[in-house]
């Protein structure tokens, strides 16, 4: 949670909504992490499983207004992976988030894709997926 909420973070005086959402998702076991030889966790990532109109409505619809209008989606399952949280520690080594991806598919074997928002430091995002194996 540190690493959500620190200065400078979109969530900084959030700690106590980031607390119950990383705690739902811990409990979850939809989650990855990534550790240094010192064991530092280093990335963190959590998803959802949802089915192909769901993850068109994370693509298309602002989340805020998801949660505003009450729109309402299974997060356990379907047949593609959103990724819901991915945080890189601010020392972690580059290309850190990709050591994410590997491991997220090895958790979701029968995914056809696995999507995200990445949002950059400087607050570009981008949409990504990515298949996992050929739907045709």
């Amino acid at each position: 949670m540190a690493m959500m909420c620190r200065e400078g973070s979109p969530f900084v005086g959030q700690e106590e909504a980031i607390r119950v959402r990383l705690d739902w998702e811990w409990q979850s076991g939809r989650w990855v992490m990534v550790a240094d030889q010192k064991d530092r966790l280093l990335a963190w990532a959590s998803w959802y499983r949802v089915n192909a109109a769901a993850l068109a409505m994370l693509r298309d619809v602002p989340h805020d207004e998801i949660v505003r209008e009450l729109k309402v989606f299974d997060p356990a399952h379907g047949e593609h992976v959103y990724i819901a949280t991915a945080i890189v520690a601010p020392w972690a080594p580059k290309n850190t988030y990709l050591r994410l991806y590997p491991l997220i598919t090895a958790a979701n074997p029968d995914a056809i894709s696995i999507a995200s928002h990445l949002v950059k430091r400087d607050g570009r995002v981008s949409w990504h997926q990515r298949f996992t194996r050929d739907v045709s």
